[in-house]
């Protein structure tokens, strides 16, 4: 049986539409596997894609290992509050 996946989409949006609708580009990045390419000053800068989706193209994680892992030192506060 063949595996079929949906081929993600594409989106250019500016920085601007990025800061302004983060909660939605979220949303569909998630739900329905879309890619934001988030363009500053003319250029590309930064692409936005679910977890899976980068998980699936661009690091398959190895049988058996957790999908995200806590960073060393993450969580742990140092200084008076």
């Amino acid at each position: 049986m063949i595996k079929q996946t949906s081929i993600p989409v594409n989106n250019v949006i500016s920085a601007l539409t990025a800061r302004t609708q983060l909660g939605q580009i979220l949303r569909r990045a998630t739900r329905n596997n879309e890619r934001f390419v988030v363009d500053r000053r003319g250029e590309p800068s930064v692409v936005i894609m679910s977890i899976k989706d980068y998980v699936d193209t661009m690091a398959p994680a190895p049988s058996g290992s957790k999908l995200c892992r806590p960073l060393p030192g993450a969580g742990v506060r140092t200084g008076s509050p």
